[in-house]
This record gives C-alpha cells, structure tokens and sequence, in this order.
C-alpha cells in the first residue's frame, strides 16, 4: 500500500514538472512571434544547438575544468570552515575574531571579491579565491552552531569521564556535525559552481564553460548563449544529485 503511495507521489511530482517544463517553453515559443530572433531565438534553435554542442568533446573539457576549480573551492571551504569553527568553539577569543571576519566575508558582494582577485591573484586561481571567501561563512556558521549545540548537551559526560579535547573532535564533534554539513555542501556546491562561471567570465579565464559564455556574448550568439545556460542547469542538477548519493554513501 505504501509502495503505491509513493509511486504515485512520484508520478504526481514528475507530471506536474513536465507541464510546468512546456508551458515555459509554450510562452518562450509565443513570444518568440513578437521579438527580434537576435533577442529571442525559438525553442527548437537552441535545443537543436544544445544537443549539437553536448556531441561534441570540447564542452565537457571545459565543464570538468570548471568542476575542478569548483571542488577546490569547495574543499578549501570546507577545510578552513571546519578548522575555525572547532577552534572559535575552544576559545572565545579566537570566536570573537573570526565573527567580524566572518561577517565581512558574509555581507560583500560576490563581484566585489571576483573584481579584487582580478588585481590581487592569476585569473587561473579567481574561480577557487572567491569560491573559499563566499562559502566559508556558511560552512563556518552553521559548523560552529552544531558543535556549540553539541557542547550543551555532551557537556555533563564530557566532565564526568573526563574526555580530552583531541577525543571530543574526533568521537563527538566531528560524526555529530555530519548531518548539518551534508545539508551546508549541498548549499555550498550549488552556490560555488555559479560563482565559478561567474568568476570565469568576468576574469576572461580560459579554458572553463565561463569562456564558452563569453565568447557566446561577445559574438552576440543568444542561441549559443542559451544553449550553453541550458547545458549549466542540467549539469548543475546532475552534479547535486550525486553529490548527494556521494554523502548518502559516506554515512
């Protein structure tokens, strides 16, 4: 009984994402009859488009180098969000120093820090420099929050059998913030992939999707550019999902 439930739950949602998929692309179609093609091109254009540039090696050499920089991002993050979050917990001086820190990181735009790295690191390193200042916060904040809630309620037993710090980390800290992390990196890589593209683009990176984008732009090529936005979107999606089987699998 419960199995058909959730069949047809499952069936429910993809039907109602199909039909929201076709009317987006019945309005797109419409409108298409009342602007210039340069401004709108037709549907069947740039899915013609998407799947003659998913045929071809050189746009999956450039998704992968543009993934690449995103998980290096990801991962320097994760690290140093981490690593502060455990210290700020053990010292309320060093909590006190790194909040005003995290605030800034927090609350500037992110084409502020692409535009600073722009004049302070190699374009090659951009995408990965603004990926670790714009994510840390949230793997920070939410690591801190976790372990601060842990300390109230381990710290009893933490007295009682008398457990050093080193322990704490590793038997209590660490598997108890798992959960909120999973959640965090879901976010984190979401959010790192655009900044990603973004930071390609504005800092003319070569090699990435990012140049594909601006090459698309500059050649006035809104088929091109569309199609290449598509291939982000399926691509983005697809990278979630097995992120997520990924952190399934690990715990």
């Amino acid at each position: 009984m419960a199995g058909k439930y959730h069949l047809r739950n499952f069936i429910k949602n993809r039907l109602f994402t199909i039909i929201g998929v076709f009317s987006v692309i019945a309005m797109w179609e419409i409108t298409t009859y009342f602007v210039d093609p340069i401004l709108l091109p037709k549907p069947l254009d740039v899915i013609k488009e998407t799947a003659s540039l998913l045929s071809s090696k050189e746009v999956y050499s450039s998704l992968l180098n543009t993934l690449t920089k995103t998980y290096m991002g990801v991962a320097g993050s994760l690290i140093a969000g981490l690593f502060f979050a455990v210290l700020a917990v053990q010292s309320k001086f060093i909590d006190r120093i790194i909040n005003p820190i995290t605030l800034i990181f927090q609350s500037a735009p992110i084409i502020s820090w692409i535009l600073l790295s722009l004049i302070w690191f190699d374009n090659s390193i951009i995408p990965i420099i603004v990926i670790i200042f714009s994510a840390f916060p949230i793997i920070f904040i939410n690591s801190r929050n976790s372990i601060h809630n842990i300390e109230k309620r381990t710290r009893n037993f933490v007295k009682i059998y008398n457990i050093d710090k080193i322990k704490r980390i590793k038997g209590i800290y660490l598997p108890s913030i798992y959960i909120t992390l999973k959640s965090s990196v879901r976010v984190v890589m979401e959010l790192s992939l655009k900044i990603s593209v973004m930071a390609e683009v504005i800092s003319n990176a070569t090699g990435g999707i990012g140049e594909n984008l601006n090459n698309s732009w500059i050649n006035i090529d809104t088929v091109s550019l569309l199609s290449i936005t598509l291939i982000l979107i399926m691509f983005t999606y697809i990278n979630v999902k097995i992120v997520d089987f990924i952190l399934r699998k690990i715990y």
